[in-house]
């Protein structure tokens, strides 16, 4: 029997209901359920029966304001590792490393008012901190799969990535053939699952090749 969620608007999620709608969001990109602009009405009429298969039942606003809900989340996340320094990345855990200083600052600047009292501000950072780090915790991998680059995929990453490579010229023909090929997101992936230079440098070249010899071109 599917769990219904009455009433409109916003509404609790249990962990388990959470992970199978962003499963589900995963499974209906990769299907091209999820245009450019969005999901849209069929989209969403998508999402609600592919949830009330596996027993969950939402109306398409609530889907509307959780999908939203992440992009926000989403959106902090690349705040937080794109913007800030002195940040480390956990790839097992999927999740932002910082020193506990870091954490406190944070917590100050998002609660909007100055806690008194040692004891007090001791208790309340604690529980600030791990409501942060819970928060920034929730799937994050499997969320930038969703809806943005992986971690170290990003254009910016990946394309000074190349610049390390030891046998490329910065302005060089293959410097800017780079620039097409990893335009692409499945591409600079790829990229960034080679393991040493050398790999990486031959996969490049095996690109140009193919590009120079009318094989492969740019997606447009």
């Amino acid at each position: 029997m599917a769990t219904k969620n009455k009433g409109a608007g916003r509404v609790a999620w249990s962990s388990e209901q959470f992970n199978l709608f962003v499963k589900i969001c995963v499974r209906g990109t990769n299907l091209g359920k999820r245009n450019v602009g969005g999901w849209g009405d069929k989209g969403y009429t998508w999402l609600q029966n592919e949830l009330r298969q596996v027993g969950v039942e939402y109306t398409k606003e609530q889907l509307r304001h959780k999908w939203d809900w992440m992009k926000d989340q989403w959106k902090m996340w690349k705040a937080l590792k794109g913007n800030e320094t002195g940040l480390g990345w956990d790839p097992i855990k999927g999740t932002v490393v910082a020193p506990d200083e870091w954490w406190n600052e944070k917590i100050k600047d998002n609660k909007g008012k100055k806690v008194s009292g040692a004891t007090q501000m001791t208790d309340t950072v604690k529980e600030l901190k791990e409501t942060i780090k819970e928060t920034m915790e929730f799937k994050t991998a499997t969320m930038c799969s969703l809806l943005g680059d992986r971690p170290g995929c990003s254009i910016e990453e990946v394309m000074k990535d190349v610049l390390t490579l030891p046998l490329i010229e910065k302005g060089s023909d293959i410097h800017f053939f780079c620039t097409l090929l990893l335009d692409q997101k499945s591409k600079r992936e790829m990229y960034n699952t080679l393991e040493d230079a050398e790999t990486k440098w031959k996969w490049l070249q095996f690109h140009f090749s193919l590009w120079t010899n009318g094989v492969w071109k740019p997606s447009t």
